[in-house]
């Protein structure tokens, strides 16, 4: 074959005819549009681009459409009391209670923030928690718990005040 004749393959670089249309040796089409060089690329983004429009459809549209301080109100904490155990490490404190969903939206990953009190009504202690598990469907109430080792002494601990800081709307309920 003179070279005039002849062109490499795009595949394994083999010397074939320069007319022929698929590579005697590995088989692979000549064409530079169905090369593996042209056509790993292209399906790479065209995958990677239905995967970022389905998530971006899935979080931004359907997943959470309202931010909880516009709701604050209709998020109510209910029925809050206070739990001390004594353990090896020190004493663990719980606070413990209600919260009803008064809005058109179902509610998740509450996050809390609590303070505890003394007798007199002081704050001694603040823990804030995460609730990633905890769901509340419009007009329904739902249980939480904050808890934590306490920086002071049990017995010290007598009432608390939980605060919703945040929560995110899986959707509005109709």
């Amino acid at each position: 074959m003179s070279t005039t004749e002849s062109k490499p393959c795009l595949a394994c670089g083999e010397s074939i005819r320069q007319v022929a249309k698929k590579c005697p040796h590995c088989h692979q089409i000549q064409s530079k549009l169905l090369s593996l060089q042209v056509v790993v690329p292209v399906l790479a983004v065209v995958v990677v681009a239905t995967f970022g429009l389905m998530a971006w459809l899935f979080y931004g549209l359907l997943a959470g459409a309202y931010d909880s301080t516009e709701y604050q109100q209709h998020l109510v904490v209910l029925d809050e009391i206070v739990h001390v155990e004594d353990r090896p490490g020190g004493p663990y404190v719980s606070c413990m209670g209600r919260i009803t969903n008064g809005s058109p939206a179902r509610w998740r990953d509450f996050y809390f923030e609590t303070t505890f009190l003394n007798a007199d009504g002081k704050i001694i202690d603040t823990l804030s928690e995460r609730a990633p598990a905890l769901y509340v469907r419009p007009g329904q109430d739902a249980q939480f718990r904050v808890r934590g080792v306490a920086d002071k002494s049990g017995a010290l601990y007598k009432s608390c005040r939980t605060r919703i800081k945040s929560a995110y709307s899986s959707r509005v309920e109709r």
